[in-house]
């Protein structure tokens, strides 16, 4: 399939009541999948993994690593670029790509896209799904970041329209964090874009990622190295648990591997108010796409009261979801993601005071409109969704 054919091809398609969506991208044929599957199966495990492929966790990974992560792509990942940066016809670097499921999706829209993963025994079912597609305008590579800039600049590239992180930023050091940003962030054509999809907070209260346990985010390297045996993960408590009789530096990375919370901390030291790399947020990860998949948890809406409250006007409110999902593009100007407006939570003491010395002088419709509005800021948050 030719890039001209294939930008074609993703163009969405009107659906009842006028709604545009991209379901015709959507695989249906079994062989395609069925392909993929088998490679994914017998390159990414080895015979050793028969037991746990034969479990619901481990069909559960083959499935997702199959058509479900492909299909969030293309029908909220995609879109939810589209509506801020055109992808057609523009040249894209992907870290982590795992095993294929963003790279084709943005494949049909793309000029060309140079990926890469440190993994090798995923770039099988990458290169296999691509092949089934019909795509013939990506370059993979077995490569890490931020290392995988300086190969692009001598071999593919001197410049991008966009760098995508789907799913990468949590697995790494807090060095290859920083210096990847900042090595995408020099690509970048100037009004390019880095987008994030998909990274967990270390600032909500849930670990959804890695552990699934309360708290675990926050904990300090030293006691979540202690405390991994208390997770439901028994692939990733097994794997802790083995390398015990290491170093500290080995379990260390390897508590990093797979997988840690980032905050607005990163992106502040890879680029400092005021410093030589300006951005602006162009997407925030409230938009319907985003919330589709990863819906408002209560968690958040407590961050973001907490935030909120205190007046802390210079942390984005796209730092506040659990899953961060952002796009950032490079300069100053221009248009922004939308404001968003976060109200507290709770009702605090100084209100109900207030109310209490009032109502002597308040019509009972009056008290009922004022306690509605109080038991709303309990239970709900003010952002614009499904902008």
């Amino acid at each position: 399939m030719t890039t001209a054919t294939a930008a074609a091809s993703a163009q969405p398609r009107v659906g009842a009541g006028g709604t545009l969506n991209y379901e015709h991208l959507i695989v249906t044929d079994q062989a395609i999948l069925a392909r993929i599957r088998d490679v994914y199966a017998t390159t990414h495990y080895g015979p050793q993994d028969a037991a746990f492929l034969a479990t619901p966790g481990g069909q559960h990974d083959l499935d997702f690593n199959t058509f479900i992560r492909y299909n969030q792509s293309v029908r909220n990942g995609r879109p939810w670029v589209q509506r801020v940066f055109d992808m057609t016809g523009k040249t894209l670097i992907e870290v982590g790509c795992g095993t294929g499921s963003s790279t084709a999706a943005f494949a049909y829209l793309a000029k060309h896209i140079y990926s890469c993963d440190p993994k090798e025994n995923t770039l099988p079912t990458a290169r296999a799904r691509l092949q089934a597609l019909g795509l013939s305008n990506v370059d993979i590579t077995s490569h890490a970041a931020p290392e995988f800039f300086g190969f692009c600049r001598e071999k593919y590239c001197e410049s991008a329209d966009a760098v995508l992180f789907f799913a990468v930023l949590e697995h790494q050091t807090l060095d290859e964090r920083i210096e990847s940003l900042r090595q995408a962030w020099d690509i970048l054509r100037p009004g390019g874009v880095i987008i994030v999809i998909e990274t967990p907070s270390r600032l909500t209260y849930m670990d959804h990622h890695t552990t699934r346990l309360p708290f675990y985010s926050m904990l300090p390297m030293d006691v979540a190295l202690r405390y991994v045996e208390h997770s439901s993960r028994a692939d990733f408590v097994g794997s802790m648990v083995q390398a015990r009789s290491e170093p500290l530096a080995v379990q260390e990375e390897l508590m990093i591997r797979w997988g840690r919370g980032i905050s607005y901390h990163e992106f502040d030291l890879a680029f400092p108010p005021g410093g030589p790399r300006p951005y602006t947020i162009i997407a925030d990860g409230y938009e319907r796409e985003m919330t589709d998949l990863f819906p408002v948890t209560f968690d958040e809406r407590l961050l973001q009261g907490f935030v909120a409250l205190n007046g802390f006007t210079n942390i984005h409110p796209a730092f506040l979801r659990h899953t961060l999902c952002l796009i950032l593009r490079k300069g100053e100007g221009g248009a922004a993601s939308p404001a968003r407006s976060f109200t507290p939570h709770v009702a605090t003491r100084l209100e109900l005071e207030r109310l209490r010395d009032r109502l002597d002088l308040m019509s009972i419709a009056e008290i009922r409109g004022e306690l509605n509005r109080l038991m709303e800021r309990g239970v709900a948050f003010g952002h614009q969704s499904g902008m």
